[in-house]
């Protein structure tokens, strides 16, 4: 039985921020930590917080000596642009075992290193076809069907079950996911006999419409962004046509939250996964995620959830977790059959049609290419989907069996310190707090001192039974040898640990990761006392750059009663040169509070870019001899001629690609200390230029796709 949050929803999205650093709560119950990116309220999100609750009422997962484990969400979310580049570093210190997300092909390929470099199993819903080739580590998986099988699923369903003879597609944005889709679609299509008309690549338009509605295809295709689609879709309602139309984002928020009953009313569309089938599996989840959630779940959210039950099923086997996670037995989960095969984990796709009343008629099913029987439901509740025997996977609880391979550590003080080497002599590195657990990876000769992975690094950790529990045979861990003993001081004594009659107060996370210029921003710093007394009145101050400019609050006594956390708020403006900085944050600025000598924990460096406010930006396609106009002033500010960009205002362009730049690190600053050119060739896909336009505005562009007939480009400009 599913446990019950008592606060709404957001409580669970402001908890898992506050661990966003990786700070466990006070508990005595160890914990395999999950990182989940992706945003607080989005589905990918409330699938993965469904199943990790699920899984902890059911008692979790157990550890190699019988330990049982539960599983806590490291949530992180991207930051006010869409990037997860903070997100991904914030995880890379939280010692997760895995990652589930981001959600999109775009997403992934944007961040594929610094995913990758986190050395954990990346367990994503994207559907780019050319996604895994892309990852030659082995710890991608693809958690929903490959975009290409659904594409033709639909081609199938369009030709033999609805008698579509001819088909127009339709590619409004040239992005190579949306490109693949179009492909894959049409080549089906005229495989199984159906002629289709040259697809149309273009934005949506009157004129586009009006080309539609004079050719008067059966159905019309479309693939492109969720805003694009609804806009072709409302044209096409409005001017009456009489065919279908098919769309595979149509789930998606943003394309149905903008249409009326009867605009989406007929749609079809092709998804691993649907609400509108009622198997058991599906329907205990449906009922679960409504209850969690009031609102109906998509297909991201069940493969989120599925995510989850892949995690801890490895987890529970022995041997290396991703190792664990290709070999796993198939199971049968929300979507279907669970089994992977390199990085694909399942092959099932749903065709449906939307209804009136904002459901979902289910038409097909096929799992592995090959339809599914469907037959009627003899509760009247629609169909199900006969399957050859499957696999056993309790839903929601998933029963631990194998032991884990390797030896783990879990802390069972409030704090253990995390030192560069074996001894109290040596630096601390940061800490660890009560029911944190690691992976040892090495040990002194003795055994007196363990390695673990730390903050992208290694650390040394003490084995003393009063500070760890330690679970698998230590005798397979190798030796390590110790660095260089550092110079000792006047005096070379362990640092304090706070006591259970004191407070302990430290910062749990600081957001937000961009600091808009000469603009009052509010800095959210959470905080929770890990002590066992109320900390009482005390004080929250940070030096912020360029400046520096103090910031502080005032905390009221009584304070924090021990183990409580909140969120306080410091009021900044900063102005002077753009870029990256970071400062120091600090709680009980002026030693206020009794923490029993824990002081060592309570400044965090709190890293931020500072950037001015964009005042436009979006994704454009250029062709070749034709121009754009980046800030609405003048003429336009850049040309494509086929092999390069070039300018108005004389020597107005630079690679910032060349200085080591991507499109999250440029900042307004260094396009006006760059710019150093009329023109740049030599253009790829990825690569970042800086811009000064004629009114002398700075922009920054990527180039996301380039041929001799056109650009494709996405950009900012700042105000």
């Amino acid at each position: 039985m599913l446990r019950r949050h008592p606060f709404a929803p957001v409580f669970i999205f402001a908890l898992t921020l506050l661990l966003a650093l990786g700070v466990a709560q006070a508990q005595q119950t160890p914990t395999f930590r999950i990182g989940i990116l992706a945003e607080t309220d989005s589905p990918l999100a409330l699938g993965s917080l469904l199943a990790i609750e699920q899984i902890n009422a059911a008692g979790g997962v157990r550890g190699a000596d019988g330990t049982q484990f539960l599983l806590q969400p490291v949530l992180q979310s991207p930051d006010v642009e869409g990037n997860y580049q903070r997100a991904i570093a914030n995880l890379s210190t939280a010692s997760v075992v895995a990652v589930i997300g981001p959600e999109t092909t775009a997403q992934v390929q944007d961040n594929l290193s610094p995913l990758l470099a986190l050395n954990r199993p990346i367990l994503t819903p994207a559907r780019g076809n050319g996604l895994l080739l892309e990852d030659n580590s082995g710890r991608l998986f693809r958690t929903r069907t490959i975009g290409l099988l659904e594409d033709r699923a639909l081609a199938q369903v369009l030709v033999s079950d609805l008698g579509v003879s001819n088909v127009q597609a339709v590619l409004l944005d040239e992005t190579p996911q949306q490109l693949e889709a179009l492909v894959g679609f049409s080549t089906a299509a005229q495989d199984l006999g159906a002629s289709t008309f040259d697809p149309l690549i273009e934005t949506p338009s009157e004129g586009l419409i009006t080309t539609l509605i004079e050719s008067n295809p059966q159905a019309v295709a479309l693939f492109g962004a969720p805003q694009l689609a609804n806009e072709v879709v409302i044209g096409l309602r409005n001017a009456r046509y009489p065919g279908l139309i098919t769309y595979n984002d149509a789930e998606v928020v943003d394309f149905r939250g903008l249409l009326t009953p009867a605009e989406l009313d007929g749609i079809v569309s092709a998804h691993t996964w649907s609400y509108a089938l009622s198997d058991p599996i599906s329907e205990a989840f449906i009922l679960d995620y409504v209850r969690y959630t009031g609102v109906a779940p998509t297909s991201i959210a069940a493969a989120a959830y599925d995510s989850v039950l892949m995690v801890a099923t490895a987890l529970e086997q022995p041997g290396e977790l991703g190792q664990n996670l290709l070999n796993l037995t198939p199971f049968d989960g929300v979507q279907g059959r669970i089994g992977p095969t390199g990085g694909e984990t399942l092959d099932s796709v749903v065709v449906v049609r939307h209804l009136f009343s904002g459901g979902q008629e289910l038409i097909a099913r096929f799992e592995d290419e090959q339809r599914v029987e469907l037959e009627d439901d003899e509760t009247g509740g629609g169909v199900v989907i006969v399957r050859a025997t499957p696999t056993p996977r309790p839903t929601n609880t998933p029963v631990p069996t194998a032991t884990l391979d390797g030896v783990y550590a879990t802390v069972v003080s409030q704090v253990l310190n995390v030192r560069t080497g074996p001894g109290t002599n040596y630096d601390v590195l940061g800490q660890l707090r009560e029911g944190e657990t690691v992976r040892l990876i090495g040990a002194n000769v003795n055994f007196t001192w363990a390695v673990i992975e730390f903050r992208g690094g290694q650390g040394w950790i003490s084995t003393e039974p009063n500070l760890l529990s330690i679970s698998g045979d230590r005798r397979t861990l190798p030796v390590v040898t110790p660095p260089p003993s550092p110079t000792p001081g006047p005096t070379s004594t362990p640092a304090p640990t706070t006591t259970p009659s004191t407070a302990d107060l430290f910062i749990t996370g600081v957001t937000p990761a961009v600091l808009t210029w000469n603009s009052a921003t509010v800095v959210t710093v959470g905080v929770r006392n890990g002590g066992g007394a109320q900390s009482g009145g005390f004080t929250i101050a940070g030096g912020f750059e360029p400046g520096p400019v103090v910031a502080s609050v005032a905390v009221a006594s009584p304070g924090l009663a021990a183990g409580q956390s909140a969120a306080y708020t410091l009021n900044v403006t900063l102005t002077g040169a753009t870029g990256f900085y970071t400062a120091p944050i600090t709680v009980d600025f002026l030693n206020q509070v009794n923490e029993g000598g824990a002081e060592s924990n309570n400044t965090l460096p709190f890293s931020y870019k500072l950037d001015r406010a964009i005042a436009f930006q979006g994704s454009i396609t250029i062709p070749n001899g034709g121009g754009f106009n980046l800030d609405g002033v003048g003429g336009n500010d850049i040309s494509f001629n086929g092999s390069a960009i070039g300018t108005t205002c004389g020597t107005c362009i630079v690679s910032l690609s060349a200085q080591g730049l991507n499109f999250e690190s440029s900042h307004h600053d260094i396009v006006s200390a760059s710019v150093n050119t009329s023109s740049l060739g030599g253009l790829a896909p990825g690569l970042v230029v800086g811009v000064r336009t004629d009114n002398g505005q700075h922009a920054v562009l990527r180039i996301d796709g380039v041929d001799g007939s056109n650009l494709v480009v996405t950009y900012r400009v700042y105000q």
